[in-house]
This record gives structure tokens, C-alpha cells and sequence, in this order.
């Protein structure tokens, strides 16, 4: 983890001395316990707990983690693991003030129209391949470009991320609403049609047209969802324009300009590079409406499936040959 998105998760939770704080209170005399702001102090505790300076037990995070989703905003527990968690966070607390400390000092703020770009995990890049990424990202920073080109700013300390800092602020905001609707968009063609939709929707168009329904194949149904999505990307394109300044540009070249950026970050999602905001973004990126919050666990899952040969197994054959 980068080491200024450490402090930042950090600072989420301690207090002016540099310790973390638990919120929290009881009920019907200790039996429970409320702890609010659960998924910032889980989330804390959970990137310290693999810090190499833990010579002790975490134990009690992963109970939590194993009970509770990491977004829960407030949790009640036993006066057991109360005590646990307490004990936990104070053996932190010795020796938090100091890491922090280094931390703070060696992080540095970033701009707030900075865009943080990690390259796909692998062992080694080859020049050739470095080169094509850079290529492609200049190509995208070239075309959002409205009032300010982007520059490169350097690698973020204790990591290889590509520091991005866009020079206006309508080229910023640009980008940030296509990375929005690239992050909306990348999952729901697989939703769409793993949920059983897009079959229902290929149905009721087929009965509509009058065609017969045993001409219906996956394959027809895939293309028919991915049609679906890319009319409802150029829909969200269409309105998020409206509300964007054109800076002499026509409306037609805005929603060109966004098609082009959308359909490239989520190429470039595909091929494993992951896009972040600054570490300390302005205020309007971090609205509950705009926020851009993209699970990349989640995108390098799907890759993970779709890069895995279908396995062939016994259930798989019966049902083919049922089908036939």
C-alpha cells in the first residue's frame, strides 16, 4: 500500500496525539457495545495489523472482518470482544505515535487535481511494454484535454505509481466523470447478463418482431446485452455533458471526447491499470454523488474468470448433451 493512502486511512481515526480513538458506548449496562465509525477504525486496524512493527496478535481483526463487512458503519458486540478490541488498539498505541510520525513526514500532500495510475502487478515490465502503456495514457490525457494538458509529476514515494497532474480544472472535472461512468459500466455487462435480464429483454424484442424462440442462442443474447449497455453508457455520457462547462467546445465534441475517454479507461481497467484520485481531492470529488470509489478486487476477479479456461466436467457434458 502506498504509503501517503496509509497516513490517509490513519488519519481517519487518531486523535491529536497520534493514537487511534474507539468511539463508542453501551447498552443495558455493558452487556453491549456500540462502536460507530466501524469501517474506518476496521479498515485502520486493518492495514496496521500487517505492519512488520505487530509482534502481537490481531486476532481480533480478523474475528471482526470474519463477522462484519468492512463498509458497516456501527456495530454491536459482546463485552468480550469489547475487551479484546480495547486491548488490541491500546498495544497499537504504544508504538503508533512513532510510525506515524515518520509517516507524516515523509508523505508529502499531493495536488488536488493529481491522478494517481498503478500499472498492472507483474514481475517486470519490458521497455516495449512500458512504452505502449505510456503511450496510451498520453493518448487518453490528450483527448480529455478542455482548458489544461495533463503533465506527468513523478512516481508516488514508497511505490511505482504514475503521478498524472492535470492542469485545468474543467479538464479535471472531464475526467473524473468519465472514470465515473467507466467504474458504473465495467461490471454491469457481465450483471446484466449473468442475472438473466438481458434474455428476458432478447426475448420480449424476439416475440415482438414475431421470430420464433428457439432461435435463441448465448451468443446472440451476449451481443444483445453489450448493445443494451453501450446505449445506457451513451445515455450517462449524454447527460453528465450537460452539466459539464464546454470551454468553446460543441456539445458533439464533448460527448465525443467522453465516449472516446470512457471506452479507453475501460480498455485500459481491462488490461490491469487502476486510476485514484489524489489522496487529497477537492471536495466535489468526494460528494456522495460523484465520489469515485472503484473496487479493483472485485475487476481483477472478473479478469481472473474470464482468463480461465472453461473447465470441462461431467455436470457441464450432461447438460449439453440434455440441451441437444
Amino acid at each position: 500500500m502506498r504509503l501517503g493512502e496509509l497516513k490517509k486511512i490513519l488519519d481517519e481515526v487518531v486523535d491529536s496525539n497520534n493514537k487511534i480513538v474507539i468511539t463508542s458506548s453501551s447498552l443495558y449496562n455493558g452487556q453491549l457495545y456500540i462502536i460507530q465509525e466501524y469501517s474506518k477504525l476496521i479498515k485502520a486496524l486493518s492495514v496496521i495489523s500487517e505492519q512488520s512493527w505487530i509482534d502481537f496478535s490481531s486476532e481480533i481483526v480478523e474475528e471482526l472482518n470474519s463477522k462484519f463487512l468492512q463498509n458497516t458503519i456501527e456495530i454491536q458486540i459482546n463485552p468480550s470482544d469489547y475487551n479484546s478490541l480495547t486491548q488490541f488498539v491500546n498495544k497499537i498505541n504504544a508504538k503508533l505515535p512513532l510510525f506515524y510520525g515518520i509517516l507524516d513526514t515523509i508523505v508529502e500532500k499531493q495536488d488536488e487535481q493529481i491522478i494517481n495510475i498503478k500499472l498492472p502487478t507483474k514481475e517486470d515490465f519490458s521497455l516495449d511494454e512500458l512504452s505502449d502503456i505510456n503511450k496510451r495514457l498520453s493518448k487518453i490525457f490528450s483527448t480529455i484535454n478542455i482548458d489544461g494538458t495533463a503533465t506527468f509529476s513523478g512516481f508516488d514515494k514508497g511505490s511505482s505509481w504514475y503521478e498524472i497532474l492535470i492542469g485545468g480544472a474543467l479538464t479535471y472535472k472531464f475526467f473524473i466523470s468519465a472514470l465515473k461512468i467507466a467504474q458504473e459500466f465495467f461490471k454491469a455487462e457481465k450483471n446484466y447478463y449473468e442475472a438473466g435480464e438481458a434474455k428476458i429483454h432478447y426475448q420480449a424484442a424476439l416475440l415482438q418482431l414475431q421470430k420464433e424462440q428457439n432461435k435463441i442462442d448465448e451468443e446472440a443474447i451476449k451481443d444483445y446485452a453489450k448493445h443494451v449497455i453501450s446505449v445506457r453508457i451513451e445515455n450517462s455520457i449524454k447527460e453528465v455533458v450537460k452539466e459539464l462547462p464546454s470551454n468553446g467546445h460543441t456539445e458533439n465534441e464533448v460527448i465525443a471526447k467522453m465516449s472516446k475517454t470512457v471506452e479507453a479507461i475501460t480498455t485500459e481497467m481491462n488490461n490491469g491499470l487502476e486510476f485514484h484520485l489524489s489522496l487529497n481531492p477537492p471536495e466535489y470529488a468526494e460528494e456522495d454523488g460523484t465520489k469515485i470509489s472503484i473496487d479493483y478486487e472485485v475487476i481483477r476477479q472478473i479478469q481472473k474468470e474470464h482468463a480461465q479456461p472453461k473447465a470441462l466436467t461431467n455436470e457441464t457434458t450432461e447438460g449439453e448433451d440434455n440441451a441437444e
